[in-house]
């Protein structure tokens, strides 16, 4: 016997009108493509991504991705009316579902000519501890009362400046709606979901308008106060990240040499 669901109170303020699309990963996208063209849909190849349209409307109604492991949907969006859009905004912030908003900052990384030099600057000057370090490209610092693995970092460059922002999350789940948050407000340009090595936090960087990064980060490593943290000097290979997509080739980039700074 079907057991009828309760009745929901009507309230049209807010309301989605329609599903936009979704998105789920597969293992191989090549078997999606043969088998939603079966099924009668206009299937489109857009890099290794397929999109599925019907032949009646010029709508995208479905992306799929490839990734390892099991199928699994990643996401729905849905259509709001434009005037319907704050009160929507308000309803989900009632339910408890609101935008990604990091809780603080994290750390800091700077770009140096000569990072061993800059890290015991900041020793000698502020009392910071280094953490960890690949040769002479990459240096973390922690405060000596306790903070996350790195507060301040230095990576090699021609010049100063700043390489990035980092604001912690409460979740990894956080981390990669973050990315999709970005994404969906038109900034395409940025690196992860990953996780790193040294630190251990998981990461996503969103390139700014000016070619330097704001990432959102959870689940760092924690130094508290009077741990004898050993540092250790660790290889390049096993300095940068432990799992994620290769980082694109503007994520080294400088954008601040050349004006005269000097690190």
């Amino acid at each position: 016997m079907a057991t009828a669901l309760p009745s929901m109170p009507r309230d049209d303020k807010g309301a989605v009108h329609s599903i936009d699309h979704f998105v789920f990963t597969v293992p191989d996208v090549a078997d999606a493509e043969r088998f939603y063209v079966d099924f009668g849909l206009d299937v489109r190849w857009v890099a290794d991504r397929v999109d599925l349209y019907t032949y009646s409307l010029p709508h995208r109604w479905a992306s799929i991705h490839a990734a390892p492991g099991r199928k699994r949907l990643q996401y729905i969006s849905f259509s709001v009316f434009a005037q319907d859009l704050p009160a929507l905004e308000a309803r989900l912030k009632k339910c408890g579902v609101e935008r990604v908003a990091p809780q603080r900052l994290s750390h800091i990384l700077l770009f140096s000519s000569n990072v061993p030099r800059s890290a015991k600057f900041y020793g000698d000057a502020l009392g910071l501890r280094l953490s960890d370090q690949s040769g002479d490209g990459i240096a973390f610092m922690h405060a000596v009362h306790a903070s996350d693995h790195h507060l301040l970092a230095f990576a090699k460059s021609d010049a100063s400046g700043l390489h990035h922002s980092s604001w912690e999350v409460t979740s990894i789940e956080e981390v990669g709606l973050g990315m999709q948050q970005m994404v969906d407000h038109g900034h395409t340009r940025g690196w992860g979901v990953g996780r790193h090595v040294l630190g251990s936090n998981y990461f996503y960087y969103a390139c700014d308008p000016w070619g330097s990064f704001a990432e959102y980060s959870y689940g760092i490593d924690f130094i508290p106060a009077g741990l004898e943290w050993k540092a250790a000097d660790h290889p390049p290979e096993d300095s940068f990240y432990l799992w994620g997509p290769p980082p694109p080739d503007y994520f080294v980039q400088n954008h601040e040499a050349g004006a005269g700074a000097q690190g």
